[in-house]
């Protein structure tokens, strides 16, 4: 459902800082990669689903603002203070006090 407009798959998800990803459509039946089994209560496996294309995206190497803001928060956790203060305002005007150990 989108956020914005309340319409249903209008728009895929989208990694901060990098595109959308686009959301396939499949005949009716032919969406499961293991279909539900109401028997054994199970809820099946997609075949494409928006969470975890956000989840994956979300924790890739490649992503560098993900890297940035966990790096910072650990920092934040063992140290007691972030290398960006406040440390969940991690954005471009907002520099770290050592921009080149972050």
């Amino acid at each position: 459902m989108s956020v914005f407009n309340q319409e249903p798959r209008k728009t895929g998800p989208i990694i901060p800082g990098g595109a959308e990803v686009e959301i396939p459509t499949f005949a009716p039946g032919e969406e499961y990669l293991v279909p539900p089994d109401a028997a054994k209560e199970e809820q099946g496996e997609l075949k494409f689903s928006p969470l975890k294309e956000l989840a994956t995206g979300l924790v890739a190497t490649d992503n560098e603002w993900f890297c940035r803001n966990i790096a910072n928060r650990l920092w934040f956790v063992m140290i007691g203070r972030g290398l960006v203060e406040p440390f969940d305002l991690l954005h471009i005007d907002n520099p770290a006090t050592h921009p080149e150990l972050l």
